[in-house]
């Protein structure tokens, strides 16, 4: 409200209204017309209401004052001009419930002494003073009276089975529900006959903890409802109240009958399991409704008004943060690609034309933009059920710009010894979509609480994925149950034409029982290529338990004719579980060299340092082997910075003659761990080091290899000796050696699944 007439940094300041602000051993001091108003972790401020249109108070038009102290105690004050001419005040305590009186005091020579507990907040008031509301009349124009619990009990809910009223570790009111059948209820009044409305709520079923948990709106005989009995999903958006809890919102929609009275009730089957309501909301709802016929159970166009994602929560990537994702508005030109492609990012460069739409159905889409790694939205019970054994067809329409960046995954909560676990079960990679693509698979739920939803798997800069018309639809229920187990594949490799080069799966058995007669297979390579297992019998498994995972290593080579190509195939794994025969697959992709190069899947890599603070994306140095280019290797930021030099060292898998490195630099991210100059050295037993060739490094988003004369190794060492912009960093999207094995590998024919085993 004031306006600065003098500043010193971090000392003082003089405003106008006659205020002054100090500084001294670490407190600050303000006063105001010479009376000290805050000193410290002690304030008592001047205080009014708004009376006009503005909206603005201004302490030197008060009413009141308000005190407040960090550490609590008695502590004098000044009274400024505005109330230096009372005598007697009341000091009010403020609650949830409103003022309640703490004590009368009595001023002296313009002075008055306040006791306060600490971290409560209270109001001073002249004797005459008027609290400006009678009550809080909480809910005032919803519809729905104590919407948000704050009257310090249930009374306007008519409680049941022990629910009562509470208050939540982060200082929220809330409603806690009993052990018995338990719930709460209240009429509502006052709606529009014919027209559509939800009843919602954050609703939280004590994690790892199932207990049937149902939102229900009745009139008459006719009934809406929506139950649900987990809440899997840890609530990481940062500026939810909610957040690090494991509450998210739930809705039903309904129809207001004639009469417009309608009554809401939230409760729970019997059970130990903590369950606790907040913010209860009755609303119109313009979101399209569900056909009435079709088996459809979740679509949404985003085109409602109902808050969030639709039907998706935010998931763990960035952790406990405000996410990148955003219901986009249609705003021609400027929130198309025909436009942003005119402008920066999209005209030069690696992005140069690759902007995609922000909108790409109707006036809204759901937008992710340069999002943290990891799961960005899934769905949970409360949004998209699916029943355990029926198939499902889950689609939409969509846009992204870069490969390798984005994963649509179908998932499965599991609950163990009081902890809820989440798989992914599948994911399909998104190639790039600069026109609208749709998105379309069939699932069987099973293998826990089925959900489905969008992971970034790469960490290029501006990359997005633009979702559009999702849709779930019942199929109905199949025999023999979804195929729960898992195959991964590393995310590309390189091979060298006509030399065997290793490249490894693995298969994870996340079924409830034993899977059996597991084989492995490689499916679509093209003719010429030659697929073994480095061990014999090596891509078969009699019995895999629940939770264990089981590693084939292949030796795959390309023809020579295949130099300079890229290839895609799928790894495939057949197995038996529960009586039936189950098939699960993953995308593999491989890189021919055009000259000769060291199989990256037959090293092992170590590093003087190492990220561990940033996830599997960003900071270990198995990074630099692992075919994408988007996950990199960067040294420690979090507990110290290292300095120059910094290493990595690449064992190789056998004796091998070398006469090259390659470096990819980081391709996303800030500028640190850019490498300017280095060296590269062999050893023949990682001990003593020969170096063969050193230089400099550029900013280039292309691998740069350097050659040297041929020479025998079992290691290869990059050292980093500085950085390009001066920082102690150094960090690698990936790295290769050069070369030709002394002794090429062998290995044996893949094994043929044994039939008639299950």
């Amino acid at each position: 409200y004031y306006d600065v007439l003098d500043w010193d940094f971090g000392k003082s300041a003089r405003l106008t209204g006659g205020v002054t602000v100090t500084g001294a051993g670490g407190q600050r001091r303000v006063t105001l017309g010479g009376a000290t108003v805050l000193q410290g972790d002690t304030y008592l401020l001047p205080w009014g209401d708004t009376r006009d249109s503005t909206g603005t108070t201004s302490p030197s038009n008060a009413d009141k004052m308000y005190h407040y102290s960090a550490s609590g105690g008695t502590h004098t004050f000044d009274l400024t001009r505005q109330f230096a001419g009372n005598r007697h005040f009341t000091l009010y305590k403020l609650t949830d419930q409103g003022r309640v009186e703490a004590a009368r005091v009595t001023a002296h020579d313009g002075r008055v002494a306040l006791t306060a507990d600490k971290d409560t907040p209270y109001v001073l008031v002249p004797d005459g003073g008027r609290a400006p509301q009678s009550a809080p009349r909480y809910g005032a124009g919803t519809g729905l009276t104590d919407p948000g619990f704050n009257a310090g009990d249930l009374t306007a809910w008519n409680p049941r089975g022990g629910a009562g009223a509470a208050r939540a570790d982060n200082g929220d009111n809330v409603a806690r529900l009993g052990t018995d059948a338990s719930g709460i209820e209240q009429k509502v009044t006052g709606l529009t006959p014919g027209k559509r409305y939800t009843l919602s709520a954050d609703v939280e079923i004590a994690a790892g903890h199932r207990r049937a948990t149902t939102l229900r709106v009745t009139h008459g005989s006719t009934t809406a409802e929506k139950t649900f009995d987990i809440t899997p999903a840890r609530n990481t958006m940062a500026s939810d109240e909610k957040r690090d809890t494991y509450a998210q919102r739930a809705s039903v929609a309904f129809t207001a009958p004639r009469g417009g009275t309608v009554t809401v009730s939230l409760a729970a089957a019997p059970g130990d399991a903590a369950v606790v309501l907040d913010d209860v909301r009755v609303m119109a709802d313009t979101t399209k409704p569900l056909p009435r016929s079709g088996g459809v159970v979740a679509q949404d166009d985003f085109e409602g008004n109902q808050p969030g994602w639709g039907p998706f929560v935010k998931g763990d990537a960035g952790g406990v943060t405000d996410p990148r994702t955003s219901i986009s508005e249609l705003h021609e030109p400027y929130s198309q690609k025909s436009w942003k492609n005119t402008y920066r990012p999209y005209d030069t460069g690696t992005l140069k034309g690759k902007a995609v739409d922000d909108v790409v159905g109707g006036r809204h889409s759901l937008k992710s933009h340069s999002e943290n790694g990891g799961l960005v939205y899934r769905t949970v019970p409360a949004t998209v059920p699916f029943t355990a054994g029926h198939k499902y067809a889950v689609s939409f329409a969509y846009q992204t710009n870069l490969e390798d960046q984005w994963a649509w995954v179908t998932g499965a909560d599991t609950v163990d010894d009081g902890k809820v676990v989440s798989k992914d079960i599948t994911r399909d990679t998104f190639a790039p979509a600069l026109d609208t693509a749709t998105y379309s698979k069939e699932i069987v739920a099973g293998c826990g609480d089925t959900w489905v939803g969008l992971r970034r798997t790469g960490s290029a800069s501006g990359t997005d994925f633009v979702l559009d018309d999702f849709r779930v639809t019942d199929l109905g229920p199949v025999e023999g149950g979804p195929a729960c187990a898992a195959v991964t594949a590393p995310a590309g490799t390189d091979l060298s034409p006509g030399v065997p080069g290793e490249y490894t799966t693995s298969f994870t058995n996340n079924e409830q029982s034993d899977a059996t007669n597991v084989a492995l297979a490689m499916e679509g390579l093209p003719a010429g290529w030659k697929v073994e297992v480095k061990e014999k019998d090596g891509n078969l498994f009699d019995t895999v338990e629940p939770g264990r995972t089981v590693t084939t290593t292949w030796l795959l080579t390309p023809p020579a004719g295949a130099a300079g190509t890229t290839v895609t195939w799928r790894t495939t794994a057949a197995y038996d579980n529960a009586g039936a025969t189950k098939t699960v697959a993953a995308g593999s992709r491989a890189t021919v060299s055009d000259v000769p190069l060291l199989a990256p899947g037959s090293m092992t890599a170590t590093a003087d340092s190492e990220n561990r603070s940033s996830g599997a994306g960003e900071g270990p140095v198995s990074n630099v082997l692992d075919g994408a280019e988007d996950t990199i290797w960067h040294t420690d930021y979090t507990e110290a910075n290292a300095p120059y030099p910094h290493w990595v060292t690449l064992k190789l898998g056998a004796e091998a003659t070398v006469d090259g490195f390659g470096y990819l630099g980081r391709r996303s991210g800030g500028q640190n761990g850019r490498v300017k100059d280095y060296e590269v050295a062999v050893s023949a037993d990682g001990t003593h080091w020969t170096t063969v060739t050193h230089g400099s490094l550029v900013d280039s988003a292309a691998m740069q290899r350097s050659t040297f004369d041929p020479v025998r190794a079992a290691y290869v060492r990059f050292t980093a000796l500085n950085a390009l912009n001066g920082q102690p960093f150094a960090a690698a999207a990936e790295m290769r050696v050069y070369g030709t094995p002394v002794e090429q590998p062998g290995g044996y024919p893949p094994a043929t699944r044994p039939a008639g085993r299950s």
